[in-house]
């Protein structure tokens, strides 16, 4: 979820399934800074997801004030996009007790 920080009743949210792609991307020909770009899925809104349309998909830019902050979103995309990594990542963590199991 996105909400404008001048406007708090603009806004956006996208659910995770619907994220098909996403990276950082820096080329300012394409967007003024650097950001985080996300192609969300047109099959899963409904829309028509015609293979050779790329125009098809959707887009998303990300672009956070703090540019530090993109790394860290990227890892939590990375993570909730992809279900598999998500549990991995969570099974190699310690027990939260900091007793031995």
């Amino acid at each position: 979820m996105w909400l404008s920080a001048s406007d708090r009743g603009v806004g956006a949210a996208v659910g995770f399934p619907r994220i098909a792609l996403h990276a950082v991307s820096s080329d300012t020909a394409l967007f003024p800074r650097a950001c985080i770009y996300m192609q969300l899925d047109a099959a899963a809104a409904g829309g028509d997801a015609d293979e050779d349309d790329e125009d098809a998909a959707p887009e998303v830019r990300l672009a956070p004030a703090d540019a530090g902050s993109r790394a860290p979103l990227v890892l939590w995309l990375s993570l909730l996009t992809n279900p598999h990594r998500l549990r991995r990542s969570s099974a190699a963590r310690p027990p939260r007790s900091g007793r031995d199991v």
